[in-house]
């Protein structure tokens, strides 16, 4: 019979069921009690000692986030607190020769075609597509001839990208020498073999024993063993080339890296480029996001709620939705849906992952792929289909819906360091729940409003100067309009080697330019604004002579877009060339390439601590989450939509080049990725969608915006954050993660504490605003074709002062007689309907308007005739 005991210890009781077993044995009610009493009190002592430790002492995780996507584990849901992330500059030698965007005059052929390919690419929106040509046994390749400079002894490595279409393909780097000479080198590439639909990694390394320009070879091959042959069609795309100047140490470890690591480590860059916006994405443990930014094909579709959609479908016709996801290669993931239809996973390669299926959840490997398509559809069915609560999780349990809920923390800041060997880096880090950048390095766009200084000018070229402050001697990077760095005069008493070269001695930065790119004749000499405008984008020419003509103090100056200075195509008045000194930023020509103008990175003399802006807040959740380190992105930038008449939806970043209403709606950097839209600083994005750029609709790279039907407010202010096109390197990101309780609870309070000081901060701020009061200007959406005057120099806008007072700015035109020309908000709407007159020209007729702004915030004009300038400055009080 079993011997009753207490419930929680075990502690023997007497039992009292029969008069013999109603006893009292000493050993077992004293002494096995007794040892069961001292057992438990040990142990609750223990953990007793254990919880005291866990919230006495503080335990937190080093963690280093690596570039890239990847699983981090957390113990226990917990913020991410930074410890820093370091500075990288990487200076690509070819500029952006190499990324293939535009035609380069610079390009060689050998019984080779090159021609740019806008249907096959890696980065941007064109490759260069070589194919062997001619007859006979023979090489076939292209050599890009730009004159890129290497130094003796220095360390280099050469990238780019090849997609076989037919035969095989490397690439090739020699010095421009003879053949003959001792010094002479060429180092070759690996060998890709085989047709494929991706691009593959080519990649070597050389180290020149003399000075010298070096030129790569896109080479074409039969197969691996066959480089002399005669031709039968083969071709391979070349995209993404890149020359990196590295220690040596990098240089000796070079070869021992994988594609992968190569990529992360050295990622192309078209120009001279540093940590650029650096961000941390946590992602949701649900990785799909609300149907409204799922891609659609034809037919009808309905979102009934952000995670509930209907595709009617007809027989034979697919009707689908689908979302590109980030992965990880080699991983298993779970796919959920519930629905009447087909779901399926695919690659971006067109693999099947999971083929046409009706099941409600899927488990499968990602493969080799580290992007997914997920997809609904109504496999060419007739009816109507209900797609519920789609997921997307990791491994292969099957987890309630929960909608995506990403954790981010960004910053808006550059961060550098001694491009040569990694030295003398920024530093990003936190102190007190602010971050700071501990900034050794200075970026200055070279542009006309600098105050540039004549310097003198030989046959050939001329030198300009520019007052520069603060500045370590000889640690200067300059990079000119074509993303190419300007070699370095360092001994300051010999004469200069040509133009392109640039010297920083005292407080003065020199830099010469050749005479045919500016367009100062040999016997001119430039004024102040003439300097001005080209570091604007402008070459002075003649008017009525060849684009090319160099003025010389004879005949009628003009000045062209530097941007159309390598083409036939003839020029658009107006837009590529003007007879006025410009003042303007060239920006993008008719064909609409865009000027980028020089820019200078240099070492500071004295290091400074300076504020960095961010957004959010990292948290880790308990468990796998899946974590991107990126660089490129652009926090809430001011939007300017722009309403297509034929169709009355809101535009963003999308229009056709050359056409001046439609530039006005470009982000300032091309577009990789959406990630937001903000109306008045709240999210927004389920009332926009995200549309991929095609010919007949263009984005400024990658990806448009268009309004839904009847969800834009013209009185708004819309805002995007975004991620850009053009990459920079990526740094890894270390912190620390709370591992106990007391971390835990120390972080919390630390918050807390951050948050109460801000809002300190946030008061003391405004009282100084309102003892100091500094007055932040809109910008309005334009309606009914009325667009900005004179290229935007003086751009539409309003603001509001203390007293109450609105304050309309700007000059507009291109709008009709009793048109509105915006809407105001409310808040800076009158009581009541103001007219106010302005002075209007049409050529060298001037009239009086009228500006009619009414209580309901619009801003209609009355005039005679046309109207080539119509002033907007005017106050009135707002409503009270």
């Amino acid at each position: 019979m079993t011997n009753p005991v207490t419930p929680n210890i075990g502690l023997n009781k007497i039992d009292r069921t029969s008069p013999s077993t109603t006893y009292f044995d000493l050993e077992k009610y004293i002494d096995q009690n007794a040892d069961a009493v001292d057992q438990f009190a040990g142990e609750t002592k223990q953990s007793l000692d254990s919880l005291a430790s866990r919230l006495d002492t503080e335990e937190r995780r080093e963690v280093v986030l690596q570039p890239g996507l990847q699983v981090v584990h957390a113990e226990r849901t917990a913020p991410f607190s930074l410890s820093g992330i370091k500075g990288r500059t990487l200076v690509n030698l070819l500029g952006r020769d190499g990324d293939f965007e535009t035609s380069i005059s610079t390009t060689q052929s050998s019984s080779a075609i090159a021609m740019l390919d806008n249907t096959s690419f890696y980065t941007g929106s064109n490759s260069l597509k070589v194919t062997a040509s001619g007859t006979g046994r023979v090489e076939h390749y292209v050599d890009i001839r730009g004159g890129y400079k290497v130094n003796q002894g220095r360390y280099y490595i050469l990238m780019g990208m090849v997609r076989v279409n037919k035969g095989a393909a490397q690439m090739k780097v020699y010095s421009h020498l003879s053949q003959t000479d001792p010094n002479f080198f060429m180092s070759n590439s690996n060998i890709v073999s085989d047709k494929r639909d991706y691009f593959s990694l080519v990649r070597t390394a050389f180290s020149p024993v003399v000075d010298c320009d070096v030129i790569p070879r896109l080479y074409l091959l039969k197969d691996e063993g066959t480089p002399l042959y005669e031709q039968d069609g083969e071709s391979s795309n070349f995209d993404s080339v890149r020359i990196f100047e590295v220690s040596q140490e990098e240089y000796d470890s070079f070869i021992l890296l994988t594609d992968e690591e190569i990529s992360i480590k050295y990622p192309y860059v078209n120009s001279t480029q540093s940590v650029s916006n650096p961000y941390v994405i946590r992602y949701g443990e649900n990785l799909l996001p609300p149907f409204y930014e799922w891609r659609s094909s034809a037919g009808e579709s309905q979102i009934l709620e952000p995670y509930v959609i209907k595709l009617k479908g007809l027989e034979s016709t697919r009707v689908s939705r689908s979302y590109t996801v980030k992965v990880l290669p080699n991983t298993l993931y779970t796919y959920s849906v519930l629905h009447d239809g087909f779901i399926s996973v695919t690659a971006p390669s067109t693999d099947v992952l999971i083929d046409n299926t009706q099941e409600q959840s899927v488990t499968f490997n990602s493969g080799e792929y580290n992007e997914i398509i997920v997809n609904i559809y109504n496999n060419r069915r007739a009816g109507t289909f209900t797609f519920k609560d789609p997921m997307l999780v990791i491994g292969s349990d099957l987890k309630s819906f929960k909608p995506r809920a990403d954790s981010m923390l960004a910053f808006q800041t550059e961060l550098h360091a001694n491009p040569d060997d990694g030295s003398d880096l920024d530093l990003l880090f936190e102190r007190e729940g602010q971050y700071f950048k501990l900034a050794k390095w200075k970026k200055i766009v070279l542009d006309g409003t600098l105050d540039w200084l004549y310097g003198n000018g030989t046959n050939g070229y001329k030198w300009t100067n520019l007052r520069i402050s603060d500045q370590v001697q000889d640690s200067a990077i300059v990079t000119k309009f074509t993303g190419r760095k300007l070699g370095r005069r360092i001994v300051e008493n010999t004469s200069w080697a040509g133009p392109d070269y640039q010297m920083l001695r005292g407080d003065l930065l020199s830099i010469t330019i050749s005479n045919a790119e500016s367009g100062w004749g040999d016997s001119y000499t430039p004024t102040s604004d003439e300097i001005k405008a080209y570091f604007l984008g402008w070459k002075m020419s003649v008017a009525g002579q060849p684009r090319s003509t160099p003025y010389n103090g004879t005949g009628a100056k003009s000045w062209v877009r530097i941007t159309r200075m390598n083409d036939s195509t003839p020029l658009t008045n107006g837009i590529d060339y003007t007879s006025t000194i410009p003042t303007n930023f060239a920006g993008v020509d008719a064909l609409g390439n865009m000027y980028t103008p020089y820019q200078l990175v240099y070492r500071l003399a004295s290091p400074i601590v300076e504020p960095v802006v961010t957004e959010g807040c990292l948290t880790l959740n308990e468990g796998d989450n899946q974590v991107e380190v990126g660089t490129g992105i652009v926090l809430r930038e001011r939007a300017n939509p722009y309403i297509w008449s034929n169709t009355g939806l809101a535009y963003i970043n999308s229009g056709n080049p050359g056409t001046t209403t439609w530039e006005t709606t470009r982000l300032t950097y091309k577009v990789d990725t959406t990630m937001a839209v903000y109306k008045n600083d709240r999210l927004n994005t389920s009332n926009w969608t995200i549309f991929t750029g095609t010919d007949s609709a263009p984005a400024y790279g990658n990806q448009y915006l268009r309004s839904m039907p009847g969800a834009y407010d013209p009185s708004a202010v819309y805002s995007v954050t975004y991620l850009k096109l053009d990459k920079s390197p990526i740094q890894p990101i270390s912190g620390t993660l709370a591992s106990n309780e007391k971390a835990q609870i120390d972080d919390l309070t630390a918050g807390v504490a951050e948050a109460l000081k801000r809002v300190s901060v946030v008061e003391e701020s405004k009282k100084d605003k309102d003892s100091n009061p500094v007055f932040e200007w809109l910008y309005p959406t334009l309606l009914n074709g009325w667009i900005l005057s004179s290229g935007g120099q003086f751009p539409a806008q309003y603001c509001k002062d203390d007293n109450g007072i609105v304050h309309l700015n700007g000059i507009v035109n291109g709008g009709s007689h009793e048109s509105v020309i915006f809407i105001l908000p409310p808040g800076y709407r009158p009581k009541t309907t103001h007219r106010i007159s302005v002075v209007i020209n049409s050529g060298t007729v001037y009239n009086l308007a009228f500006l009619n702004i009414s209580p309901s915030g619009n801003i209609t004009a009355f005039f005679p005739g046309s109207v080539m300038h119509l002033p907007l400055h005017c106050s009135f009080p707002a409503e009270q």
